[in-house]
């Protein structure tokens, strides 16, 4: 059985009023058949805009000036998909949206999921109750963001006091009360282009018995070159009153290929179980700063065996480093792997202020 979706490539896009009914709007939107442009996922309503003749390319010359609409009004992206193989089966279905780029509304098939006001982190919900054989609909209303900030809350005591004067008079100052890119209402090397996006990757996921929700690693230092690394596998038990049988795997296979891994067995008790696991590796290949060796990095899988299945984490690369900051002696110096680094750096700004239409290759 897939276990992941992904619902990204074409939707649609169109415009309301920004003070628009939330839940009949929603209603006649689910099923309009007209008033609708084809807009990529990932991606910005920019690009829709761009494509359909609506605006001209925003960062050319002073066409940035003629955007501004955008931000008058309530943006909504719709996708029409079939309910993934299985599903009824499953102990449960994940919708996971990143990157909802602002004070986003949620519905499928009518009905309201939630809402979600951090463009950086990702909005995740149950939806198994809400899904239908054959068509489902689901619709993300999204906004430039800054539409419900008033005065009243730029002047009260976590306003924009904190501010430095150059930067909070640059765009909008409401825009440090929003959870979004803050250069998109103006920065000195970026016009005003308030970026409405559905950013990341909008998956739907399915659920038997358990599965990994986070892996945390901290290496340890073991004798002169050994290390022991040290993990907590966050293990999500799907029974809302009943233990499950499990075992959990941990696997990390070193830069030239030797595997190193650790099992843990025993009862998973329902929602969230924490479980530790060790992995001594004898002189392991180090991550270093740029300039001062190489960027060594492991591949690190876990997984989950219950009754129901196995469920993998996404596979990931870590780099085992010791970072530290030495204050020894009047010293105030970064210490990388015991040797200490002569810190700079550049500022990366992003490739296009348009962040959501960044390729790889740009």
């Amino acid at each position: 059985m897939k276990t992941t979706s992904l619902l990204n490539g074409k939707w649609e896009l169109r415009d309301e009023i920004l003070t628009c009914d939330l839940l009949s709007t929603a209603a006649r939107l689910t099923t309009a058949a007209d008033g609708w442009l084809a807009a990529p996922v990932p991606g910005d309503i920019h690009q829709a805009l761009i494509a359909a003749g609506k605006i001209k390319e925003p960062l050319l010359g002073l066409n940035s000036f003629d955007c501004r609409w955008t931000e008058d009004r309530s943006w909504w992206y719709r996708k029409t998909f079939a309910a993934p193989a299985g599903w009824r089966d499953a102990d449960g279905v994940e919708l996971e949206l990143n990157g909802l780029d602002s004070n986003a509304e949620i519905f499928l098939n009518g009905a309201s999921l939630g809402s979600h006001r951090n463009t950086f982190r990702p909005f995740v919900v149950e939806v198994k109750s809400h899904l239908r054989a054959g068509r489902n609909v689901l619709l993300v209303r999204l906004s430039a963001g800054v539409e419900q900030i008033s005065q009243a809350d730029l002047n009260a005591p976590d306003g924009i006091s904190g501010v430095g004067t150059m930067i909070s008079t640059r765009g909008d100052q409401r825009r440090i009360l929003v959870r979004k890119p803050q250069y998109s209402f103006g920065w000195d090397w970026s016009p005003r282009l308030a970026t409405t996006a559905i950013a990341g990757d909008v998956k739907l996921r399915l659920l038997k018995a358990a599965c990994i929700r986070h892996v945390r690693l901290r290496p340890c230092r073991c004798g002169t070159n050994d290390v022991v690394l040290r993990a907590v596998v966050t293990v999500d038990q799907l029974h809302f009153w009943q233990t499950l049988d499990g075992k959990v795997t941990l696997a990390v296979t070193a830069p030239g290929g030797r595997k190193h891994t650790a099992e843990w067995s025993g009862l998973l008790r329902s929602g969230a179980n924490h479980i530790d696991l060790q992995i001594p590796l004898r002189n392991p290949a180090l991550w270093w700063p740029n300039g001062y060796g190489e960027q060594s990095r492991h591949r690190v899988e876990a997984a989950v065996r219950t009754t129901g299945g196995t469920a993998h984490f996404p596979a990931f690369d870590y780099g085992i480093r010791f970072v530290e900051l030495d204050t020894t002696k009047g010293t105030f110096a970064v210490r990388v792997n015991g040797v200490k680094i002569f810190c700079k750096g550049g500022n990366w700004i992003p490739a296009d202020a348009l962040y959501a239409r960044t390729t790889p290759a740009k």
